[in-house]
């Protein structure tokens, strides 16, 4: 009877851990889907339950930490900078705290935008020194390393991560190529590479919105527009997918009603991403505000 009880204790356990990963699953593609009400109805769900488990109670503050920058709660920098402090080692949350410190800083005052960028290239890096392996960590820290010296850039350190990814020839490493094509400059063989990813990761959400935002930078705002258009039109993806295909889908749409692309283009972008938007809040209304000049 001991040992069955035991069998029984064991397996309740492994269940109990299994649904607490895949609600937390759940959160975190409710946070980049801006679903904050849903992340929070987790987070107190997973706070009540006060399970022994620290590393899913660290990442449960975590997503409390983010909800509270998100919504500019007054010393939620304070509480994200003290739980990575505890937490050092980890590198997902100083990449989670690389995006976290990067939005922080957009609603910020002039005033403390440099320290606070500063803050989300040095998570950036230390996201990717702890896990080499991990080609979006190394991409972001790529991108990190090609911000000005002065917020702790390195052009050097960039070209030498952008040319490891490259060997591989992922995704990511296309994604870092076209960041360090855009910093140096390099129009002449940005646009061939384009072309070339373009139709090689031609269902990548990630890569194709990378495409279309250099194309922007060089001034190809047809092309951009366009490709923005094949990014919304592919299935919505998750997590930091789902981001890009939205911005893809608003930027498509904001460049109909600026006529580079047609208002029938720009009416099929805004009403993808209206259809695909499940909470009410600025964004979701600043698309419904273009889908009625769209529609004038």
């Amino acid at each position: 009877m001991k040992l069955i009880s035991l069998i029984t204790l064991i397996l309740l356990s492994m269940n109990a851990i299994a649904t607490n990963d895949k609600t937390l699953l759940d959160a975190k593609k409710a946070y980049f889907h801006r679903d904050y009400q849903q992340v929070m109805s987790i987070v107190k769900a997973l706070q009540v339950t006060k399970t022994e488990n620290k590393s899913l109670m660290a990442e449960v503050a975590l997503l409390q930490a983010a909800i509270d920058i998100q919504k500019g709660v007054k010393g939620a920098d304070e509480h994200l900078a003290q739980i990575i402090a505890k937490n050092d080692e980890k590198a997902s949350f100083h990449y989670m705290a690389s995006r976290l410190w990067y939005r922080h800083a957009k609603n910020s005052s002039i005033f403390s935008k440099m320290s606070i960028y500063k803050k989300h290239v040095k998570a950036s890096i230390r996201a990717a020194t702890l896990a080499p392996e991990n080609e979006r960590y190394q991409y972001i820290a790529a991108r990190a390393y090609g911000q000005p010296s002065m917020m702790g850039g390195d052009n050097d350190k960039q070209k030498l991560i952008v040319d490891k990814l490259m060997i591989n020839n992922s995704a990511f490493a296309q994604m870092a190529m076209m960041d360090y094509l855009q910093n140096t400059q390099d129009k002449v063989n940005a646009l061939p590479f384009i072309k070339q990813v373009s139709v090689t990761y031609k269902d990548n959400i990630e890569v194709l919105e990378r495409a279309a935002q250099l194309l922007w930078t060089f001034d190809e705002k047809e092309q951009a527009g366009k490709l923005f258009s094949t990014v919304c039109s592919l299935p919505p993806g998750e997590f930091e997918a789902y981001v890009k295909w939205s911005d893809a889908c608003f930027l498509s749409a904001s460049f109909a009603v600026e006529g580079i692309l047609t208002k029938e283009i720009g009416l099929t972008s805004i009403n993808r991403l209206i259809e695909f938007t499940f909470v009410d809040d600025d964004e979701s209304q600043e698309a419904l505000s273009i889908s009625a000049k769209l529609n004038l």
